[in-house]
């Protein structure tokens, strides 16, 4: 079976895609297949076994094949067994992440034949790219004029073989592979490796982590490899003897040096190399080394002791031995001898010597090559003071020997002299420090600080020192001494108890002071100290006073009270001066001095208004003595007896105005009390009259129009509690007032209609002898027609006078009323006898019936409020007034009802709320004459209730199209209508510009929207806007609009050269200035350089400052023009404005056609101008040599007409105008040549 690409076929056959899983793109057993011109790529499988090809037992060749971008597990593009064969094949960035990212042979007898193939970027954990494993099966791989590179694996970057396998690799290159070398070989599975013309190059492992697990161990190689670099597997050609010996630099040490044996491995040919090595000492494992160039070295052993060294190779990795010249894996023994060693000991303290505090001693002790000694040994510091020795023990910690001593108090002594010394033992010297240590003892500070304290006037007080830095057991007993701060004078001295406090008690002191303490030690322990330097406050406060109020004398009413109080301070002691305040209810009265054995009498005038007294004495406080107040005594006063006189009699008419009077009066001065309440009553019941408050004179009266004659009194009682206590309370004698009747009369009220069956209320006023309504008056109502008997209703006056009953229309006949009073306060009234009386006219009924409608509005629309009226037969009522009530506040007149009885509202109100709500309302009829029917008013219950419901109502949205140049602001403008074009405020609306969402923005009064947006030089001519509401009061909708960007005007101004004349095939250069219509250079455009025939003669870039520069050879006289074609942003330059044209006169022409046999090459000298029709560089077309050397041509096979071009006999295809591209000399060339020609962009 052959795969093939058909050969009439241009196009590749890919197999791309994911594998399902536990499936294959190809799975071959026992077959015979080839591959050809086949791509497998981008295919991902998860098959554990095998990936996109998977072969058992089978005869496959794969042959111009591409595997990549294969990722699997195992084997992710070929995986299996039997004989394979690939040539001219690339396995590119495959991936497996186990084994074989591009070949995985395993499970059977396989023979692998690689030729003319590629292995690049692949990766896996074990074979990068190949793995083989022979699962006890002969596995044979041969591979040949292929190449390896940067492949990836932790086990054999490249190739990965597991059991015995025949490997041969010829005429091959592995390159860059890494981090375990190029192939990796399992232990002890090597069978044969043969390498012949091969170069290993830039491959690498990590030695410390590539473990037998990942390949073989590394060595020498044999065979014909070229440019070897990096680690490869060991390679056994019949290996013969090898020589294998150790030794040491010094034989013969001290103990703790450090020593380095070598142990020397070569063949008869070659040091071997990546082999391990084992170092015994006494037969006892050291460490292992590999070896490189030869040498397996062994570094920075320790000697301890005299010990004896050999060497063993190990060989189980191979299958085969290493034999030195004894036909041994191992050397010969090499002793070192081991001598004692000499210490190197450093005192040094750590610590200040300092009484009764610990001394820390240390010792650096080094060994000969000064490292520190890690045994642990003992030293002895000896500390010399005062003709005594103290000994301590130190034991070495790396390297460190420490010793603490707690320096005693007192020792007698100002220093420390302090040796070490070491006794020896079987590794080290004896040691003793010649040169001592010599330490000076510090002095023991103290610390003296007192307290701030603060007493009362007249007290004593105690100071307070506290003394600190002394030894506990030491520090009671010590003197301390006292002194004022202001003149240094002692107070006095005491000692410290077991704390270090001191005290000292200082009598009466009377003004603030300061002090501080002093201690002057008597041993040499301690340093002297003073608190001098921060003195203390006494402060003195005031002091407290005791005043007590004794008795109170004559305490009746309008006599003079004599006040009695002692005073002293807090010691019980006299006051002998002060002001003390006398208090009477809260308020002050006058002020006194105590005398000198501490009494205060005061003398007070008990007003004639106070009932209770409370009497209190006060010190306001000074600087000597705080504020202080007595005990409170409080007094009652007697009270005043009154009198009432002057209550008048009268006889008046009922009705008549009348005054009763009284006046209250004090019995002792007989003067009148004003402002007192006097109550006046009716003699007999008690009743009270009503009440009066006396005037400046005790005069009080009262206006009355009795309708009775009556007698009356008056009575006075105090009312506040202060009255109650200074006065008693009176009552006077009885007066009369005698009343005659007096006649009433009513108002007539006016005839009233009532509907048959209802019932109306009436109202009469009665008025009396004075012309004033007359209340609390019993009047009789009767009513009377021809159908029913006569029938009466008693009713009372009101305040206003109003007698009010209600009638109910129980006829249809009229109806006619009378008033009538009887009593003895007034004349009888009987509007009958007069036949004076009142008229009800009833009138038939008809009930209307009122109906709304619900209905719905879009919200922001006007709505219409619906009623249909019909009397109780059904009957539609026409022309009548009804008034709509909407549930909320809002009345609405209605429209007179049609000729079916149907109403509706006089205008429309707008529906202002959201969607889904609703408005609830009724409807009123008020009564009114059609014909001969008469109706009432009806207003139904809110179960019948009609609704308007608002829904969603619909919007317009319009934007405003814009133009504007680039880089410029613009005003985005929405504008929002309802459906009546009136604008919506406060309209959420959403603002989008190409399709993107800028933002949400509320409408304005007048429902716009406006945003400002910043356009920049963007890569667009126009952009769209839309604004949206997608809201639920109104249906979505949007706006769009549109705004076009216009490009920038710019100019193009020549500002060199300024010379005009020049000679023909000079060289000159121009430069020109970009800068947009606003003067703003423009950077990095290109500004074409033209004749004005149109010739371009090269172009420049603009620098940042819009300049650009461009050399160019005059060969005609005329304008020079810089152009700028102008791109997306700006508009091009105006080439015929003057300033960006520049005029050249040719001083001297020798201009010559292209076509004639010479022309100047540039170098002031003639050469030959060759047309040459001959195919120099073989494209099989004529080629144009302008030098005329007719020399070699930079393109040889494009089959075109090539031009070669050299100026003043220079390098070909070059200029003198620095910086000129290579397009804008050909550009030059070609326009001389008359093939192209500058034409200005419209």
């Amino acid at each position: 079976m052959k795969i093939v690409k058909n050969a009439n076929s241009t196009d590749d056959v890919v197999f791309t895609g994911t594998i399902p899983a536990n499936k294959h793109m190809f799975n071959i057993t026992n077959s015979e297949v080839t591959f050809e011109n086949i791509t497998l790529k981008n295919i991902n499988t998860t098959f554990a076994r095998g990936g996109a090809i998977n072969i058992d037992n089978s005869n496959v060749t794969f042959a111009n094949c591409i595997f990549e971008n294969v990722n699997g597990t195992y084997g992710s593009a070929v995986s299996g067994y039997g004989n394979l064969i690939f040539i001219n094949c690339t396995f590119e960035n495959n991936y497996a992440s186990n084994s074989g990212s591009s070949i995985q042979a395993t499970g059977g007898p396989t023979d692998i034949v690689i030729k003319d193939s590629t292995f690049i970027n692949n990766a896996a954990v074990n074979g990068g790219a190949i793995f083989v494993r022979n699962n006890g099966s002969p596995a044979k791989i041969t591979i040949e004029n292929s190449n390896f590179e940067n492949n990836n694996a932790t086990n054999g970057s490249a190739i990965y073989v597991a059991g015995a396998t025949n490997f041969t690799v010829n005429n091959s290159e592995f390159n860059n592979n890494g981090v375990t070398g190029a192939i990796g070989i399992a232990t002890g599975s090597l069978s044969i490796l043969i390498f012949d013309n091969t170069s290993f190059t830039g491959n690498t492992v990590n030695v410390e982590t590539y473990t037998t697990t990942g390949g073989a161990k590394y060595g020498g190689l044999k065979g014909n490899i070229t440019g070897f670099t990096g680690y490869l597997p060991y390679s056994y050609l019949n290996a013969t003897a090898f020589n294998f010996t150790i030794n040491s630099k010094n034989t013969t040490v001290q103990y703790g040096d450090n020593i380095t044996l070598v142990a020397k491995l070569n063949d008869r040919d070659l040091n071997l190399n990546g082999l391990n090595v084992s170092l015994y000492k006494n037969d006892s494992f050291v460490s292992t080394a590999k070896v490189i160039n030869g040498v397996a070295t062994f570094e920075n052993i320790t000697a301890t002791a005299t010990d004896t060294y050999y060497a063993v190779l190990n060989n189980t990795e191979f299958g085969f031995a290493f034999i030195d010249n004894q036909n041994t894996n191992r050397t010969k023994n090499i002793t070192v001898t081991v001598n004692k060693a000499d210490l190197n000991i450093t005192l040094r303290n750590e610590t200040i010597a300092k009484y009764n505090e610990t001394l820390v001693l240390n010792a650096t002790v080094l060994d000969q090559n000064n490292n520190p000694v890690t045994e642990p040994i003992d030293l002895t510091f000896s500390i010399h003071f005062n003709n005594q020795t103290k000994d301590i023990n130190g034991t070495v910690t790396n390297g460190v020997a420490t010793a603490n001593w707690t320096i005693p108090i007192p020792i007698d002594s100002d220093n420390l002299v302090i040796f070490v010394s070491y006794p020896g033992n079987d590794q080290y010297n004896g040691y003793r420090t010649e040169d001592p240590l010599v330490l000076n003892i510090s002095k023991i500070n103290t610390t003296i600080t007192t307290t701030n304290n603060s007493t009362k006037r007249g007290n004593n007080v105690t100071i307070i020192a506290n003394l600190t830095g002394l030894s506990p057991g030491d520090i009671a007993g010590k003197l301390i001494y006292f002194y004022y701060a202001n003149n240094n004078t002692e107070i006095g001295h005491s000692t410290t108890n077991s704390n270090g406090i001191a005290y000292l008690n200082v009598v009466k002191p009377t003004e603030d002071f300061q002090y501080y303490a002093v201690f002057n030690s008597t041993i040499l322990a301690y340093e002297n100290t003073t608190s001098k330097d921060s003195p203390s406050n006494v402060t003195i406060l005031p002091g407290d006073l005791i005043i007590n109020l004794i008795s109170i004398e004559n305490t009746t009413y309008n006599s003079i009270a004599i006040v009695k109080a002692t005073v002293v301070d807090q010691n019980g002691d006299p006051i002998e001066t002060g002001l003390f305040e006398l208090w009477i209810n809260n308020v002050t009265q006058s002020a006194v001095n105590s005398d000198n054995d501490g009494n205060i009498i005061f003398n007070y005038n008990i007003p004639d208004n106070s009932a209770t007294l409370s009497f209190v004495i006060k010190f306001a406080g000074n600087a000597n003595y705080s504020n202080s107040s007595s005990n409170v005594k409080i007094i009652g006063v007697s009270k005043l007896n009154t009198t009432i006189v002057n209550l008048n009699n009268a006889t008046i008419t009922s009705g008549q105005k009348v005054n009763i009077t009284a006046t209250l009066k004090n019995n002792k001065t007989g003067e009148g009390l004003a402002n007192k309440k006097v109550n006046f009553y009716y003699y007999g019941n008690s009743t009270l009259i009503d009440s009066a408050f006396t005037n400046s004179d005790g005069f009080a009266y009262l206006e009355l129009s009795p309708k009775t004659s009556f007698d009356y009194y008056a009575e006075y009682v105090p009312e506040n509690s202060q009255d109650n206590l200074i006065y008693n309370n009176v009552t006077s004698s009885v007066s009369t007032i005698n009343v005659t009747p007096g006649a009433l009369s009513v108002i007539r009220p006016d005839d009233i209609t009532v509907p048959y069956g209802s019932t109306t209320l009436i109202n009469v006023t009665v008025i009396g002898p004075d012309g004033k309504p007359v209340s609390g008056l019993n009047v009789t109502f009767t009513f009377s027609n021809d159908k029913k008997a006569d029938i009466s209703f008693n009713a009372t006056t009101n305040s206003k006078g109003i007698a009010s009953v209600n009638y109910t229309a129980d006829t249809y006949k009229d109806v006619k009323y009378w008033i009538r009073y009887v009593g003895n306060e007034y004349q009888t009234y009987d509007s009958r006898t007069t036949n004076d009386s009142f008229n009800i006219e009833v009138i038939p009924v008809t009930t209307v019936i009122i109906t709304g409608a619900n209905s719905t509005v879009k919200k922001g629309e006007n709505f219409t409020l619906f009623a249909h009226l019909t009397d109780a037969n059904g009957n539609p009522i026409e022309n009548a007034s009804v008034i709509f009530h909407i549930i909320g506040g809002m009345i609405v007149p209605g429209k007179a009802t049609d000729a079916n009885g149907d109403a509706v509202s006089a205008y429309n109100p707008i529906a202002n709320k959201n969607a889904g709500d609703y408005y609830e309302y009724w409807v009123e009829f008020r009564s009114r004459i059609n014909g001969n029917n008469y109706y009432y008013a009806f207003a139904p219950s809110n179960s019948s209730l009609s609704n308007v419901t608002v829904v969603a109502a619909k919007l317009n949205i319009t934007a405003v199209n814009r133009t504007i140049e680039y880089n410029k602001t613009v005003n985005l403008t929405g504008t929002i209508l309802n459906v009546q074009g009136k604008p919506i405020p406060g309209l959420n609306v959403t603002l989008y510009i190409d399709g993107v969402e800028i933002g949400t923005f509320l409408t304005d009064t007048n429902g716009t929207v406006n945003y400002e947006y910043s356009v920049g030089f963007v890569n667009k001519t126009y952009f769209e806007y839309k604004f949206v509401y997608n809201g639920s009061d109104y249906d979505p909708a949007s706006g769009i609009a549109y705004v076009n960007l216009t490009k920038i005007n710019t100019t193009t101004v020549i500002t060199s050269p300024t010379v005009t004349n020049v000679t023909e095939g000079d060289e000159i250069t121009l430069t020109a200035k970009l800068t947009d219509k606003y003067g703003n250079p423009l950077e990095g455009q290109e500004i074409y350089f033209i004749y004005e025939n149109g010739d371009i003669l090269g172009y420049a870039t603009t620098d940042a400052n819009g300049v650009a520069s461009c050399n160019v050879y005059v060969y005609k006289s005329g304008e020079y023009h810089a152009v700028f074609d102008g791109d997306l942003h700006y508009n091009p330059s105006d080439s015929d404005d003057p300033v960006s044209r520049f005029r050249i006169n040719i001083v001297l022409s020798e201009t010559r056609p292209i076509e004639n046999e010479t022309n100047p090459d540039g170098n002031g000298s003639n050469s030959n101008v060759t047309k040459n029709d001959s195919d120099v560089d073989n494209d099989e077309d004529s080629d144009l040599d302008i030098d005329g050397d007719n020399g070699q041509y930079t393109d040889n096979s494009d089959e075109t007409q090539d031009v070669k071009v050299k100026a003043a006999n220079s390098a070909y295809v070059t200029t003198k105008a620095t910086g000129v591209p290579l397009i804008a000399v050909l550009f030059v060339l070609l326009s001389a040549l008359g093939i192209v020609s500058y034409k200005k962009k419209e």
